[in-house]
């Protein structure tokens, strides 16, 4: 894994990055399923013709363009809906970060967190900031593309400096506000034990 160049306060350090799986952490399961006589089984997909199989990796992606000829990834340049040219983000490890903008707690709770990296080798004005509680953020992009995530760096409570990569969630919260009449009739004389209860 590339390490990442990190600047703060013109003082720059070049941090390595241990990615930490959810396996590592909580262990995981697999099922194998087997034939009759013990061997493992693989996957393989059926053709539409409902006779032909074809076993794992006989089947690939490819571009095509309108006048059906074959085109290579290499030839394809991202448009938004209109078709105007759209300008992809760089890899965050193409060039050295300078950290300027900071979060809060509550910036960062609003994420929804997707990668964990455990930092080595940050010293410096980086170490103090981030000893001091300090939230940096930026535009993280692995290896570039169209859209980039989040990025916080920071230093938990075991010390560990972490960089975390996420998304921001959009949940949106409502209230239920219930319609309370008043006792006896409304403005049309029907009584209330005319109506119906929907009461628990």
């Amino acid at each position: 894994m590339p390490e990442l160049s990190l600047v703060l306060n013109g003082q720059s350090c070049a941090c390595a990055l241990a990615k930490v799986e959810r396996a590592s952490l909580y262990g995981f399961k697999k099922t194998v399923s087997l034939d009759e006589e013990g061997n493992p089984c693989t996957w393989a997909r059926l053709a539409r013709d409902g006779m032909t199989l074809i076993p794992s990796g006989g089947v690939a992606s490819g571009y095509v363009s309108p006048d059906g000829l074959w085109r290579s990834k290499a030839d394809l340049s991202p448009v938004d809906i209109e078709g105007n040219a759209l300008e992809e983000a760089p890899s965050t490890f193409s060039a050295p970060v300078t950290l300027e903008e900071t979060a809060s707690l509550d910036l960062f709770y609003e994420h929804d967190i997707r990668l964990v990296y455990a930092l080595s080798g940050v010293e410096g004005a980086l170490r103090e900031a981030l000893e001091a509680g300090t939230i940096f953020t930026f535009p993280f992009s692995y290896r570039g593309g169209l859209v980039s995530d989040q990025a916080f760096l920071l230093q938990g409570h075991d010390e560990t400096f972490w960089l975390l990569v996420g998304k921001r969630t959009r949940v949106q919260l409502f209230d239920y506000h219930a319609v309370v009449l008043p006792a006896g009739d409304d403005e049309d004389g029907e009584s209330d034990e005319d109506l119906l209860s929907f009461d628990f």
